[in-house]
């Protein structure tokens, strides 16, 4: 969605001198936005450090998944009615309470003479016939983002994007790791090293439950990559996460995904609509099933 302003243009239209002057006038007005905005972001981080040293007294949990739902679901009707990309405004938001958490974590530490050392994350590297599953780099990002760039390629997940959005959307799947200790792994192609796309557990806030995610570059589509990539994700979910079911969300129309879930042994359970788009839910067999 984009948000529409009205070109308004002076008596007699527009000439080049008055186009120079628009542009300074403009930027001198988002000169003005930019520091109303960062007064305002500073004093929200006022408030949510009040927050932080309340629920650190009452040994409250740093997170509180209900209410990070209800922001998500609020900001989004707000960014609609505003005019404004609703999944800009969720990376936003995601990124703010990001910020947010990493303090409350420096207070509890900071109150709490017991309180334990901020931890390392180290995601793991998995590994099947043909393919590695690891951790996203820099290097990502290129071919990340020609994936988006590519409207029928991606249109059933968010596509097409700007490459600074592709850019958000990858710091978005590579900090899932750091605030659920889990996320989606880059799938490697062995024999070339190329990026081959992306699997594995997937639950941002306002998710209904922890879900199995799954994207294939065109390059890799049609070679069984998918579903290598999936099953080991299902038996890292399974096995050390611990995970007694899981789903995958999927368009209606998104064929060859639903086609790959019910290769993998996943049943239709029903139609779902999240943040305003519509799509299908397959359930995968359980672990206990798996394992016979």
């Amino acid at each position: 969605m984009t948000h529409l302003v009205p070109d308004l243009a002076p008596e007699g239209g527009w000439t080049d001198a008055a186009r120079v002057a628009d542009i300074a006038r403009l930027r001198a007005s988002i000169d003005n936005v930019d520091e109303a905005l960062v007064h305002i972001l500073a004093e929200r981080f006022k408030l949510t450090t009040q927050v932080g040293r309340h629920k650190a007294a009452l040994d409250w949990p740093t997170s509180t998944k209900d209410r990070e739902a209800e922001q998500v679901t609020r900001l989004r009707a707000l960014a609609a009615r505003a005019g404004l990309d609703p999944d800009f405004e969720e990376r936003f938001l995601a990124f703010i309470v990001g910020e947010v958490l990493v303090k409350h974590g420096d207070m509890r530490r900071a109150e709490g003479a017991d309180a334990p050392a901020p931890a390392r994350l180290t995601v793991p590297t998995l590994e099947t016939e043909r393919l590695w599953l690891r951790a996203w780099r820099a290097s990502d990002y290129e071919p990340f983002a020609a994936f988006y760039a590519d409207a029928a390629a991606s249109g059933f997940i968010g596509g097409p994007e700007a490459p600074e959005a592709v850019f958000r959307r990858l710091l978005t799947l590579a900090g899932h790791w750091s605030i659920r200790g889990y996320g989606p792994f880059v799938v490697e192609d062995k024999a070339t090293g190329a990026f081959a796309g992306y699997a594995g557990p997937w639950n941002p806030a306002g998710w209904p439950e922890p879900e199995i995610a799954w994207m294939t570059v065109p390059a890799f589509q049609r070679r069984g990559y998918g579903a290598e990539a999936a099953r080991r994700v299902l038996a890292f979910a399974y096995g050390e996460l611990g995970w007694t079911t899981a789903v995958s969300l999927i368009k209606a129309d998104n064929i060859p995904s639903r086609r790959l879930a019910e290769h993998l042994g996943a049943r239709l359970e029903g139609e779902i609509s999240i943040f305003g788009r519509s799509g299908v839910v397959y359930r995968h067999a359980p672990p206990s099933y798996r394992n016979t």
